[in-house]
């Protein structure tokens, strides 16, 4: 190993530490042979700062030339020597270990690999396991390291080369170390290869490299998407046909985006921008955005404002502004960022959308209206005809006649039947349907609606039966609907039904109750089942031939049913029959006490001290009540008019007032206002006031009762109806007096 000196001529000779020992103890050749098989070290070939171990010896043999030596005192010099050379050896480990510097050798042939003590510290220190094998260092060098370290090893053992290779070993932490170790052959005197590395552990500057490279790595990221970003809201801009425009308060400046120009067709300087309202917003919307600005100066977040604009050749946009409001600490705006969007093609969709539907409205309106004409038109004229069915099937008639009487009474009550779809089916496209909230017995609603058809399938040689299925008790909701909708399906089932049986079963379900009719028919044709529910529409125009009807029924039914928060389903096979099912929405309760004035009312008979007045514009209306009044043993008054119902009760004390709903002069509603005012007036006692009117649906009702009438009967009339409205006022009346007594 060699070594440079500086002689006493000033000049730098090098010479190899043998030789100089040589020179300086040439009485002691042991010197030499123990010097001259110390084993090299390699020299540190890495570009850092870190230290050499041949510098280390240099300096030492620097130290060792500067001691004299004299033939006599061989051994003593050499015992200097050994503890001098003892110092360098262990400034050197004292600074490898600071540098993380080491040596290491190793044997391929017996895969030993020994390591200084210095390296041996270093690896310690970075949490390593002691390596002293070729097989352990595989064991903890990282799988994508192993092949280059194998290769650089077998290449400096093979071609002698010196080599260099960098590695990861895995730390008892887990953490993976970095090293860089310089290699070099050397031939062993039986002709084994030995390998010479010196190591250094570089895993600071490896994380370190690698948290820059990624640090780069991420803000070439960064940037990369600013720049995507930027593109992706120029292509958005111009795709929304949109523009930004930013005001800056600080800096007095306002920055537009080039579509700004296409979509508004102005520029705006500071000044203008900086104004509440800028100058091509249309006059009529200026309070819009003027009301926006001082809603935000007041401290609300800016909403989105839709306003006309004007452009500079007087061609009007609709466009849609949204605003960020940047404020200083003290309230300032510092800065607003608005986004102008170019709405004119949406909005002018949506304001003919509007229109068209304004329009629709009111053409449905103008339908319903006329349909509930035409209603009161067609039942003044059916209340005439079923009215006096009712009234010549109480007298005494021949056979013949009274068989005639029933083709003419269930003639008008189809007729009324088929009057009553149509306005339900106005009232539901309209949106005025509403339904009742009342207490009611489904068994019993349920079989006095069976009961009603028992004499149509016993004439067809059905078997009609009723299956209550634990879906017994009071629920509230609608019973009129809900009979309505049995009704249909019963009526359907029957009326599609030649042979074998009808059957109904009411069951309780997870939303209240079901209600299922199965028939025994000829069925439904699968593709005919798609459009069962559909407006006007039946199975087959052959259907409607055979067996008539409007195609209403169904689809009423369907709705009401919706309405009451159920569904209608139907099953059908042709030869086998078809069964529908409908689910009701409805709250079961206790079963309510019977007021003991409804128990008694069946008691209280019409007699000759019962006065009725009746109130009634039209004669055959007024002819069908007196006939129906005077069958009952009371003999009424009759007025024509609502003006004359109210002097006519301002005359006489009457039990009951029957008070048409559409009359002239007056109408029913303003003449029952009338004498409720002149009642609280005066003092005098509450009349009972039933209203008659063929609109009697539940809204309608209740203004009725709001307007002060007890109670209101649906026309045409139905007598039993009437009866019971009469024997319930009456009652009433008897309650009223009970009360003034025991007052």
């Amino acid at each position: 190993m060699n070594f440079g000196v500086r002689e006493q001529d000033g000049s730098k000779q090098f010479h190899t530490i043998e030789g100089h020992i040589r020179r300086r103890a040439s009485s002691k050749p042991r010197v030499t042979n123990m010097l001259r098989n110390r084993p090299r070290r390699a020299q540190h070939a890495s570009s850092g700062s870190a230290l050499t171990e041949p510098k280390t010896i240099a300096a030492t043999a620097m130290r060792l030339s500067a001691i004299p030596v004299a033939p006599k005192t061989a051994e003593g010099a050499l015992a200097e020597i050994g503890k001098i050379a003892q110092q360098a050896l262990n400034e050197q480990s004292r600074l490898s270990e600071i540098a993380g510097v080491g040596t290491w050798t190793f044997t391929p042939a017996t895969d030993v690999l020994t390591s200084s003590p210095a390296w041996a510290n270093v690896l310690a220190q970075a949490g390593v396991e002691p390596i002293e094998s070729g097989e352990e260092f595989r064991r903890v060098c990282h799988p994508e390291d192993a092949a280059s370290a194998r290769e650089a090893l077998q290449a400096t053992t093979e071609g002698g080369a010196p080599g260099a290779f960098t590695y990861r070993v895995r730390a008892r932490s887990g953490r993976w170390i970095s090293l860089r170790s310089h290699i070099y052959a050397e031939a062993l005197p039986d002709g084994r290869k030995v390998l010479l590395g010196i190591s250094q552990n570089i895993t600071e500057l490896v994380e370190a490299r690698d948290a820059a490279v990624a640090s780069e790595h991420r803000s070439e990221l960064a940037r990369n998407e600013a720049e995507a970003l930027a593109k992706r809201l120029k292509v958005a801009l111009h795709a929304a046909n949109a523009a930004v425009v930013e005001i800056n308060y600080d800096t007095g400046t306002v920055w537009m985006s080039p579509q700004f120009v296409e979509v508004v067709g102005w520029t705006l300087t500071f000044q203008e921008a900086r104004q509440p309202v800028w100058p091509f917003v249309h006059p009529d919307d200026r309070a819009i955005v003027e009301a926006g600005v001082k809603s935000s100066l007041a401290g609300a977040a800016p909403e989105p404002v839709e306003v006309r604009i004007r452009q500079l050749d007087g061609t009007e946009r609709w466009i849609r502004i949204c605003t960020e409001i940047q404020k200083a600490d003290t309230g300032r705006w510092r800065r607003t960022i608005s986004l102008i969007l170019d709405i004119d093609e949406r909005k002018r969709q949506e304001l003919a959308l509007i229109a068209a539907e304004q329009v629709a409205q009111a053409a449905t309106e103008t339908k319903s209206r006329f349909l509930a004409n035409m209603s009161h038109e067609i039942r003044t004229p059916l209340n005439g005809v079923l009215g006096m069915a009712q009234a010549m099937a109480a007298d005494p008639l021949p056979e013949v006649q009274r068989a005639r009487l029933t083709v003419i009474r269930e003639s008008g009550d189809a007729l009324l039947e088929i009057l009553n779809d149509i306005l339900d089916l106005s009232k539901i496209e309209a949106g005025r349907l509403e339904l009742e909230a009342v207490e009611y017995d489904l068994e019993e609603l349920v079989r006095n609606t069976c009961a009603s058809f028992a004499a149509t399938a016993e004439e067809k040689g059905l078997t009609f039966n009723l299956v209550s299925d634990g879906a017994i008790g009071c629920y509230r909701g609608d019973p009129t609907r809900v009979r309505q909708v049995l009704s249909n399906l019963i009526s359907n089932a029957i009326k599609f039904t030649d042979c074998g049986e009808v059957r109904v079963t009411v069951q309780p379900s997870e939303m209240g109750f079901a209600l299922t009719v199965r028939d025994s028919g000829a069925g439904i044709e699968p593709e005919a089942l798609a459009r069962i529910f559909s407006k006007f529409t039946q199975a087959d125009a052959s259907t409607t031939r055979k067996h008539g009807g409007t195609g209403l029924g169904l689809s009423i039914s369907r709705d009401l049913v919706e309405m009451m928060g159920g569904e209608i389903t139907v099953d059908s096979q042709l030869g086998v029959g078809s069964t529908f099912r409908a689910s009701v929405a409805a709250e079961c309760i206790e079963r309510a006490p019977t007021a003991q004035v409804q128990a008694d009312r069946r008691d209280i008979l019409p007699s000759t001290d019962v006065r009725i007045l009746v109130a009634e514009d039209n004669a055959v209306n007024q002819l069908v009540i007196k006939t129906l009044l005077m069958q009952a043993g009371v003999a009424p008054t009759i007025v024509a008019n609502g003006g004359e119902a109210v002097e006519a009760w301002q005359a006489e004390d009457w039990s009951v007032i029957l008070m048409d709903v559409q009359m002239p002069v007056m109408d029913g509603a303003r003449a029952t206002a009338r004498i409720r005012q002149l009642e609280r007036e005066t003092g005098r006692k509450r009349t009972p006031i039933v209203g008659l009117s063929a609109n009697a649906m539940p809204h309608q009702t209740r203004e009725y009762i709001a307007a002060g009438m007890d109670a209101c009967v649906a026309k045409p009339i139905e007598v039993r109806s009437l009866l019971d409205a009469l024997e319930a006022a009456l009652a009433q009346e008897d309650v009223s007096d009970v009360e003034a007594l025991n007052k």
